[in-house]
């Protein structure tokens, strides 16, 4: 480019479209080809984008003049400023780079482009040192020594950066150490059978070494084992009807080894058996807070799912029943030392309807059912009793076994103040 162009952009302070207009206003000349001025009038404007448009249909149009070359110059440099400071405004700074390349391949000696590059790469280099340091805090040793790298790659002379990759050196190593230990003690705690010892070496190793292939097939191989013992357990576990834990047992070596047929058959069967006791326990407390309405219904959806439960269900079934008759049974007596014989009368018959001979129900309905009568016999009598000692007499009499039939009360009231 000529001395003319590389003088008009070495001023660093001003804008673009500024450095083009020193140039411009001493280019024209007369004579020139339609759409030179256009092209001067878009430069001025910093319409970069158009003057490039411009430049190359007046390119086509009549190519060649060393005034011409300039100009064409001058669009294209503006036009790869323009969008390399767009993208770098935007965080998109790689492609920042690519423009300010295209730039610098139009006029390597401009202070424009080289400015722009090296803040760009600086900002780059100060990016990739940060996500280094994030990377290297949640411990992502490769994340971080390839962050510090890019960094290195924009800023080569990055003291952090350098630093930041001999800590990571230094950190990979001591884990590689730590990873191989941990390691040997799984391998000689597998050899003694300490199964869940070497489980957890195995994990450790992984955790520092985790392309270490060999330690997660030991682990793998742990597993297996720590797997064969848990199904033991289980059917320990079933053998004495603790079906729940049975069940958490299985699903647990089914954790450790998905393919333990053992452990799926037993998840299976050990299931229904769970499923059946948790109902046998909610039947249970439904007895307990005297809710009898839906406790029947437990038993028997319950002993569909069982094969092992069976005898249970049977006696938790007799047992909702007797609850319930010994609750009605209770409230029947309640009305009756209440005195409120008719009402009991129909509760013990609701008793002796279930279970004929439920504690003494028949004997108390039958007792009652005497009382009601004598009480509806002795008040018959008194209605219809002129003698007013008689009829006290018949009144008392009912008073002695139900102080609370009908009127009685008031009747005696009123004839022991008329005989006084």
């Amino acid at each position: 480019m000529s001395s003319l162009l590389s003088s008009s952009l070495s001023t660093r302070i001003l804008p673009v479209g500024l450095l083009c207009f020193s140039f411009l206003a001493g280019c024209a000349s007369t004579g020139e080809p339609e759409g030179y001025e256009e092209l001067r009038l878009a430069l001025w404007e910093q319409r970069f984008r158009d003057s490039v448009q411009i430049a190359d249909a007046l390119r086509e149009e009549s190519p060649g003049g060393d005034s011409f070359r300039e100009l064409y110059d001058v669009a294209y440099l503006g036009y790869f400023l323009e969008q390399g400071r767009i993208a770098t405004f935007a965080d998109r700074d790689e492609e920042a780079l690519d423009w300010f390349k295209m730039a610098s391949e139009v006029d390597p000696e401009s202070e424009h482009v080289i400015a722009w590059t090296e803040k760009t790469r600086n900002k780059l280099a100060l990016y990739w040192l940060s996500y280094g340091g994030s990377c290297f805090t949640v411990q992502d040793y490769a994340g971080a020594s390839d962050a510090y790298s890019r960094c290195l790659d924009y800023d080569s002379n990055n003291e952090d950066a350098k630093e930041g990759l001999r800590e990571v050196i230094r950190v990979m190593d001591y884990r590689t150490e730590l990873g191989e230990g941990y390691y040997s003690h799984g391998v000689r705690s597998l050899a003694e059978y300490q199964l869940r010892v070497a489980r957890h070496e195995f994990m450790a190793t992984s955790k520092y070494l985790p392309e270490m292939q060999r330690a997660k097939s030991r682990g793998a191989d742990t597993d297996v084992l720590i797997a064969q013992q848990r199904v033991q357990v289980a059917e320990d576990f079933e053998s004495g009807e603790l079906y729940t834990a049975a069940h958490r047992e299985f699903l647990a070596a089914l954790v450790l080894d998905s393919s333990n047929k053992l452990a799926q058959e037993g998840r299976d069967r050990l299931a229904k058996e769970a499923k059946a006791l948790q109902l046998l326990r909610k039947a249970r407390f439904s007895i307990y807070r005297g809710r009898f309405d839906a406790a029947p219904e437990m038993p028997d959806e319950g002993q569909k799912l069982t094969t092992a439960q069976l005898e249970i269900f049977e006696e938790t079934r007799a047992g909702i029943l007797e609850a319930r008759l010994e609750r009605e049974y209770q409230v029947a007596l309640n009305l009756e030392l209440d005195g409120r014989y008719t009402e009991a009368i129909k509760l013990y018959d609701k008793l002796i309807q279930d279970n004929d001979y439920f504690k003494d129900s028949m004997a108390r309905r039958t007792t009652l059912s005497g009382y009601v009568e004598m009480a509806a016999g002795y008040y018959k009598q008194a209605a219809e009793e002129k003698d007013p000692l008689l009829k006290l007499e018949h009144l008392r009499s009912i008073e002695g076994f139900w102080p609370d039939y009908r009127d009685v009360g008031e009747l005696i009231e009123r004839l022991e103040r008329k005989n006084n």
